[in-house]
């Protein structure tokens, strides 16, 4: 009991001391950095006890305090309950006196009575089941805002799980701004479209940028480096894609392919703002820099700065990219283009979500 006071205080000081909400995740890090070693489960316990305490609130997958976060719940046994009260019947000398003006039936211009709203009780999910239930939903959430997903193809794959997109100027998605992009469709994005509507819950949209290929004498193996989740609209002749929460990814097999050492690849998340993540606190400096917001130039400078020239095929230039195909057999390294791809979701989320769907 003692651990668990001393957890929720500290998780309670970071999420006050930070101005945009977390994950479990990112708090886990954070605890970390001040020795308070926790798994994630933990974590999550201590959140979901902090929500049930009506101390913090879960929004799209994110922590953040409530802002009257003093507010204690009584207990059950001192909670107003509701009382009846009788009925007073007027007596003769309190009634009003019938005339053809006060006539419901001959007067319809009357006011309507108006019947007292009773506001439904909410539904309390009681005993183990209730709990097992409402740990179901809350994995269910959790798993579709932060679950894992797969950005891989095959050069083949062009125009069928991926394409490449065509924009100019400052296209790109932005840090807490509401994102989204009309795609017009045609016969060439038959393939395409075949496979991006029917997404089901293995199936993920993916905006990648730059993007990576290994070419081989058998194959051409193609992976964006950043990644942005994104969710379809479905409208006449067009796709809208969209993200109410944009924020980049880092592809974490090519970061292991391209970046050996780990302090070197710390070095290179934080120049590219994602090691510290909205961090206003200890060693990471102020929360209003520029790279504490990542959009695709960042990330750009940040792989222009730490992978050599030689690797790079195309200048990178976020703000002026090509629909073109890479042709048969390009050369293996770094190409300036943005893609919107058909991504899996890893096979634990994919997996995981439908068990919890059938219960």
């Amino acid at each position: 009991m003692k651990d668990n006071t001393k957890n929720k205080e500290t998780i309670l000081n970071l999420l006050k001391n930070t101005p945009v909400a977390l994950t479990s995740a990112e708090l886990r890090t954070r605890l970390r950095a001040k020795s308070l070693k926790l798994a994630e489960y933990e974590v999550t316990r201590v959140l979901r006890m902090l929500q049930s305490e009506e101390m913090v609130r879960l929004e799209r997958g994110r922590w953040n305090l409530i802002a009257t976060n003093t507010k204690t719940t009584p207990p059950i046994d001192t909670l107003p309950t509701n009382r009846i009260t009788p009925l007073t019947v007027p007596t003769s000398s309190e009634e009003t006196p019938w005339t053809p003006g006060n006539s419901e039936i001959l007067n319809r211009n009357l006011p309507p009575k108006v019947t007292p709203k009773v506001e439904p009780k909410p539904i309390k999910f009681s005993g183990p089941w209730g709990t097992f239930r409402k740990l179901l939903n809350y994995y269910i959430d959790c798993i579709k805002n932060d679950g894992g997903c797969e950005a891989l193809g095959y050069l083949t794959d062009y125009n069928k799980r991926f394409i490449f997109l065509r924009q100019f100027g400052n296209w790109y998605p932005k840090v807490g701004r509401r994102w989204d992009l009309n795609i017009p469709l045609g016969s060439h994005l038959q393939d395409f479209i075949n496979n991006a509507s029917r997404l089901g819950e293995e199936g993920v949209l993916i905006l990648g940028y730059p993007f990576q290929v290994w070419s081989t004498t058998e194959y051409v193996l193609v992976k964006p480096i950043f990644t942005y989740q994104l969710k379809p609209d479905w409208s006449t002749n067009c796709l809208r894609i969209y993200s109410e929460d944009p924020w980049p990814e880092i592809n974490l097999d090519w970061l292991a392919y391209a970046i050996k050492h780990s302090d070197q690849q710390r070095a290179f998340l934080s120049s590219c703002g994602l090691a510290d993540r909205g961090r206003g606190d200890e060693s990471f400096g102020d929360i209003g820099r520029m790279s504490d917001q990542p959009d695709l130039q960042t990330l750009a400078n940040g792989v222009i700065n730490f992978i050599s020239s030689e690797k790079l095929r195309e200048v990178l230039q976020p703000s002026s990219v090509l629909s073109q195909s890479l042709g048969e057999q390009p050369s293996s390294g770094i190409y300036n283009r943005a893609a919107l791809m058909v991504g899996r979701r890893t096979k634990y989320t994919s997996s995981l979500l439908k068990e919890l769907g059938k219960t």
